[in-house]
């Protein structure tokens, strides 16, 4: 039996990738329902991030698509993939925790032309999957530095730790890499050291998803805010912010008027430094 549904929704994904539709920086995205032709289907083009899917939303959803591979890193959409990129993304669609969002499995479908996403999850988890795909053309230091930690710990926690580093590129040569500031944004669904530490890396790394417990799903209630709390099933545990290599608190420079002190580190003792900066924070991998 044919899904049609799923028929409206690649012809969809074809048009927010074409010429004629796609936008520097900008995210376009739409909702299939059931029933719906092409030509029904409300079409947000030109969007900053996901902000706005209130706008149209219908509730009885089938799937979400979403276009948005504007390569920060270079600002040309058609700069090809790492290896390292190519891995990221597989690792996303397949084997995270969030694999099973995507209906989309292909690398190059992906890149060329965006994701057909289920909407079954709730809202806080299909964003924080969607985002995780982003992260390739918006913040590409995080599959960068995922490439690296990944050598020594797990994919999982490889994520984590990717958000709180940067590599440090001088003359060429990617020797050295730093604690990261700015990791605190909306554009991540690690949202900064006051709402995500060593707690929730655990949780996240046992891969328990208890937090999505009552929520409504993405075809309910496209609602994202608050996105951390799917890793907080235990709303009573006081919150631990991560800790830096030496015992400093991370701090970030959107929650603060100064910003942190920047701690660089070599590549050369990456596995030492891994190993230090999971005792320091008491989690075990």
């Amino acid at each position: 039996m044919v899904n049609q549904e799923l028929k409206v929704a690649k012809k969809v994904l074809e048009y927010f990738s074409s010429p004629e539709s796609a936008r520097n920086s900008s995210m376009n995205w739409a909702f299939i329902h059931k029933g719906q032709s092409f030509e029904d289907v409300y079409k947000r083009r030109g969007q900053a991030c996901f902000g706005g899917l209130e706008s149209n939303f219908k509730t009885g959803s089938k799937y979400f698509v979403f276009w948005n591979f504007y390569r920060r890193k270079i600002y040309n959409y058609s700069t090809p993939l790492t290896n390292y990129e190519k891995n990221y993304i597989r690792y996303i669609v397949e084997d995270s925790i969030f694999s099973s969002c995507f209906h989309t499995k292909k690398v190059k479908t992906i890149f060329k032309n965006g994701c057909i996403m289920h909407t079954n999850m709730p809202a806080q988890f299909v964003y924080s999957a969607a985002s995780s795909i982003r992260y390739v053309s918006e913040v590409p230091e995080i599959p960068e530095m995922w490439n690296y930690f990944r050598k020594y710990i797990g994919e999982d926690e490889s994520l984590v730790l990717a958000h709180l580093f940067l590599p440090v590129n001088e003359d060429d040569k990617t020797t050295h890499y730093q604690s990261n500031p700015y990791w605190s944004s909306q554009h991540k669904w690690m949202v900064g050291p006051h709402k995500f530490g060593p707690n929730e890396f655990k949780i996240f790394c046992d891969r328990n998803l208890i937090g999505l417990e009552g929520l409504p799903s993405f075809s309910e209630n496209c609602d994202f805010t608050n996105v951390v709390k799917i890793w907080k099933p235990n709303r009573r545990l006081s919150h631990k912010k991560f800790v830096w290599i030496g015992g400093t608190e991370c701090e970030s420079s959107r929650w603060n008027s100064v910003v942190p002190c920047v701690r660089q580190y070599s590549f050369e003792n990456l596995k030492e430094d891994i190993k230090a900066m999971l005792e320091v924070n008491r989690v075990n991998t």
